[in-house]
């Protein structure tokens, strides 16, 4: 939901008053990749800009919880891999002191996160026909946009001569009993998460670029995790040559790949989570594990943005889900 984060980014103080003027040339809402460099490009064009997100910094998805944290963990994880590698290669006593546990991993990314914040702020101040607000952006019509604050101190009501919707994707959570036992995104890479150490064996819902990245990183660290994945293969639509070798890796460091497997049920059963799938043969089989994460790919986020008179009415064209 819009406005709602366990913990929110850094800002600036200014970001959180609401908008200087009651008209702009354009309102972006939505400040991950897609709306603040369409919002800077606009700007450098002398179009006067105000942008609107929720987090009330830059970066999006990705970078709270998405690709930036995930790939900090990961290659955190990689240079460990490869220093074990070069010392067992030369016969090092010293290898098993090469250790990285999940937790220091995650205080890196967080560390990373903060630094890359900062940042953003600087580059938002250095474009002066860009007003920026922390907020949540309701849309009122094709050029009206009403405004307020996160913790609904204020509200206005903006107009402006077009509007650049950006809200990005939120994860899709699949509708089985038992969904909300599952864990995701941003309980493992959200910025300062609480989840801070990962138990010994995990079940990963979903066999696309985000689950077996996931696997990969537990894998490397000697944690058990199995790929559940309801199509053939994992990676669909990958190169099957490609693929093959991802799965020949993963196999390497002890992950199991259970495909054509679709889950219709998780519960929890002596201290443990029992993920149950339906073959394609109609059959049933579970896996157990001490944690599920649940990586199925990711949905548009736009509900919260407007009402649905206003879609009724046709005044604006949402995608479909």
């Amino acid at each position: 939901m819009l406005g709602k984060y366990p913990v929110f980014p850094p800002t600036d103080s200014e970001f959180e008053d609401s908008p200087k003027l009651d008209k702009y040339d354009v309102v972006v809402i939505g400040g991950g990749g897609g709306g603040y460099h369409g919002a800077f490009e606009l700007s450098k064009g002398g179009l006067k800009v105000l942008m609107i997100d929720d987090k009330g910094n830059l970066g999006g998805n990705c970078l709270y919880e998405g690709c930036i944290p995930s790939k900090a963990v990961y290659m955190t994880i990689y240079l460990m891999e490869k220093i074990r590698g070069i010392l067992n290669s030369v016969g090092s006593k010293d290898i098993n002191a090469v250790r990285v546990l999940w937790e220091n991993a995650i205080d890196h990314k967080d560390n990373i996160q903060y630094i890359r914040y900062l940042q953003h702020i600087r580059e938002i101040k250095e474009h002066e026909n860009v007003d920026f607000v922390k907020g949540v952006a309701e849309v009122i019509d094709e050029h009206r946009v009403r405004v307020r604050a996160v913790d609904g101190s204020w509200s206005k009501d903006i107009e402006a001569r077009q509007l650049l919707i950006a809200t990005g994707s939120a994860p899709i959570r699949i509708p089985v009993p038992g969904a909300d036992l599952a864990i995701g995104s941003q309980e493992l890479f959200g910025y300062k998460t609480s989840y801070r150490k990962i138990p010994s064996d995990v079940v990963i819902i979903g066999g696309g670029y985000i689950g077996v990245e996931v696997a990969s990183v537990l894998g490397s660290m000697g944690i058990k995790a199995t790929i559940v994945e309801m199509l053939p293969r994992i990676l669909a639509g990958w190169d099957n040559e490609i693929v093959s070798k991802i799965e020949e890796k993963l196999r390497s460091k002890g992950v199991e790949i259970l495909t054509n497997s679709k889950v219709v049920g998780i519960r929890n059963e002596g201290g443990q989570k029992i993920v149950e799938f339906e073959r394609s043969d109609g059959s049933r089989g579970y896996v157990a594990g001490s944690e599920v994460i649940m990586a199925v790919g990711r949905k548009p986020m736009w509900r919260d943005l407007t009402g649905l008179a206003l879609l009724r009415r046709g005044t604006l064209r949402l995608p479909q889900q």
